[in-house]
């Protein structure tokens, strides 16, 4: 009794260290604001989130941005503003919660891992509790502290990577319940399967779980002595095998209807590639350097070049030390088996985007390294010689404490990088440019990112500047043109915005937003026809947009075409009726038009709808007030009337 209790207070103590340490590092993060990458669509500029309804719900399921599927993140970003609004503070800090949850259920998985293997197989593998508690806390605050993992934590929206990998682990977990005890509860089972499923709807890289689960069944579980054991174990998986299947058609159709698969490189390159990001992304777990949002997929892919040469000795290389290992000791094929599948979905072999890696990634995959770390601390500890065991130990807690600290200091510093858009891609673009003799892709996604955030910003010329650097590096980027003209018409230069606009409508022949903006030049230019010619396309274009319907609305106003505006303003309205200022714009063109019951009840819905309504918007409606009063009294006493003229 009393070493059960001692166990549950190094348990206690372990959460609480790993706990505390990841939350001290990652606090900065509360400070920083949205970046220019993604940010907009997933929370500042995304309406679908600001109700918490059965509309939003159903978009969640529906909507197939950024070629993913993931229902149960929009859900959590809906209970954000829900709590928060658009203040980024409350979107930090949510995603620090679920990474600090994440961090102890490494923990706690890898403890069990080992408690499995010194029941099952080798009692004196780990010779004392103690020494289980320093590899869960080894292995937990490599998980939390490492600088790769600050994308997954500091960027607003990969809340995915976070959402997702909390339910990952809990249904490891679940999982391990039920296949090493010998009842195996059916209940445990099928929590592991609801908890994979809502791992799913968070985020599709859950979808190699089941690989994983046959590995955890060959080691440390040996649950796969003989064939039967292996078809009992292959039936078991068939559900989550199922919902993976799902997940993954989904996500292929979602990436179907996605731009980012239109321009990959050939299969050839992507399997070099592949085999490069597995040995790269190994290495920056031991050390992280030029740690960067977006890495540019390189212009020219030898096999005989170095870096992919070596790439695929260092791969064929662990791979067979480490089947030759498997003989005396699974541990180590589990671990680079467990690493290669769940990095299998983002190796780029099947391509979604235009990186050639990227951090985040490594999110779920550095679970395996970290724990074959833990697990060398460990045994390093419970193994220490006894006549030195004092010294050994001290030399092994002063490296684990130098390497956890120089973990820690670089992760705060990456924080650093994520405060905003200009930060973000600042930091990105002073590393590309380090490297002027090496030629890459997609080149001007960072330069259209920081173009971005100046302009959100306000810093025009600087924003100008780099989308001329992003069309420089791709001649064909919609979004570099559009942009450019954007902060061109910001300026009031109407006839370079023109030109942009023109040429993001030649690329994109569709793009309703360039036929608007560049509708909205041509007005501010005095080019009246040019005008409402753009903006009647776009409404061919999208007739369920209604911004067109409003500026066309506007336009036909102040040239007074009223019965043309009114018309428009009530498609706008009848497509967005929750936007007070199209009830007062439609108000003041029945007003002009002598339609005063109307005017008055837009003016009254306008009213209600805005929470200070303005200055504008009483006036005018106290002056159709006071004319409905004058005709209504002149209708008693005409007489009156009379004598007033």
């Amino acid at each position: 009794m009393a070493k059960s209790a001692m166990s549950k207070y190094k348990l206690l103590l372990g959460t609480l260290v790993v706990a505390v340490i990841t939350f001290s590092v990652y606090l900065p993060a509360t400070n920083n604001g949205f970046v220019t990458w993604d940010d907009d669509a997933y929370t500042y500029n995304n309406e679908h989130i600001r109700l918490l309804n059965f509309d939003s719900l159903l978009w969640a399921f529906s909507t197939f941005t950024f070629a993913n599927w993931h229902p149960l993140t929009w859900v959590s970003y809906s209970i954000d503003y829900a709590l928060w609004g658009l203040n980024p503070v409350g979107y930090h800090l949510t995603n620090i919660v679920f990474h600090l949850l994440n961090t102890v259920l490494v923990f706690c998985l890898v403890v069990a891992l080992i408690q499995i293997v010194r029941k099952k197989q080798n009692p004196d593998s780990f010779r004392s509790e103690f020494s289980v508690i320093i590899a869960g806390i080894t292995a937990g605050l490599l998980f939390g502290v490492h600088p790769l993992h600050v994308e997954s934590v500091a960027w607003v929206s990969e809340r995915k990577d976070v959402l997702s990998t909390f339910f990952f682990l809990l249904s490891m977990l679940a999982y391990l319940r039920y296949a090493s005890i010998e009842e195996r509860k059916q209940k445990h089972y099928l929590l592991a399967l609801v908890l994979f499923i809502l791992s799913l709807l968070s985020k599709p890289m859950a979808v190699t779980l089941p690989l994983l689960l046959i590995i955890i069944d060959w080691y440390p579980l040996r649950r796969l002595a003989t064939t039967r054991d292996l078809r009992f174990v292959l039936l078991e998986k068939l559900p989550f095998f199922a919902f993976s299947m799902a997940s993954s058609i989904v996500t292929l159709i979602a990436q179907k209807s996605s731009m980012p698969v239109a321009v990959m490189p050939a299969l050839p390159v992507r399997i070099l590639t592949a085999l490069k990001s597995l040995m790269v992304y190994m290495l920056k777990m031991i050390w992280p350097f030029d740690l960067m949002p977006f890495y540019p997929y390189p212009a020219d892919v030898r096999l005989f070049s170095s870096q992919y040469l070596l790439a695929l000795v260092g791969v064929v290389g662990i791979t067979v030390v480490s089947v030759v290992l498997a003989k005396k000791n699974r541990l180590w094929l589990a671990a680079w088996l467990s690493y290669g599948v769940m990095l299998l979905p983002v190796l780029g072999i099947v391509q979604v985007g235009l990186q050639e890696m990227a951090d985040r990634y490594t999110y779920v995959p550095s679970i395996s390294l970290f724990s074959l770390a833990g697990v060398g601390a460990g045994v390093l500890y419970g193994h220490s010689d006894v006549k030195h065991s004092g010294a050994v130990k001290a030399l092994l807690a002063c490296l684990l404490s130098g390497v956890l600290f120089l973990m820690c200091f670089s992760a705060v510093r990456q924080i650093g990088i994520w405060k905003d858009g200009i930060t973000l891609w600042s930091h990105t673009i002073s590393i590309i440019e380090k490297r002027p003799d090496k030629q890459y892709l997609f080149l001007n996604l960072p330069y259209e990112g920081r173009g971005l955030a100046f302009l959100e910003r306000g810093y025009l010329d600087n924003a100008v500047d780099d989308y001329t650097k992003a069309i420089f590096h791709d001649p064909w980027s919609v979004e570099a043109y559009f942009n450019r003209g954007l902060t061109y018409a910001k300026r009031r230069d109407y006839d370079n915005a023109i030109k942009d606009f023109t040429m993001a409508i030649r690329l994109a022949p569709v793009h309703v937003e360039a036929y608007y903006s560049r509708g909205l030049s041509y007005a501010n230019s005095g080019m009246i026809a040019e005008a409402l010619r753009d903006y009647s396309h776009a409404i061919h274009i999208s007739p369920l947009t209604p911004v067109p319907y409003a500026a066309r609305g506007s336009l036909y106003a102040s040239i007074g075409h009223d019965a043309e505006a009114a018309r428009d303003y009530t498609h706008a309205i009848a497509l967005q009726p929750d936007n007070a200022a199209l009830y007062h714009r439609r108000g003041r063109i029945y007003a002009k038009l002598g339609f005063l019951q109307a005017a008055l009840a837009d003016y009254t819905i306008a009213i209600k709808m805005s929470s200070v309504p303005g200055y504008d918007l009483l006036r005018d409606h106290g002056i159709v007030l006071r004319r409905l009063g004058y005709e209504q009294g002149a209708e008693r006493n005409p007489n009156a009337a009379g004598k007033n003229n």
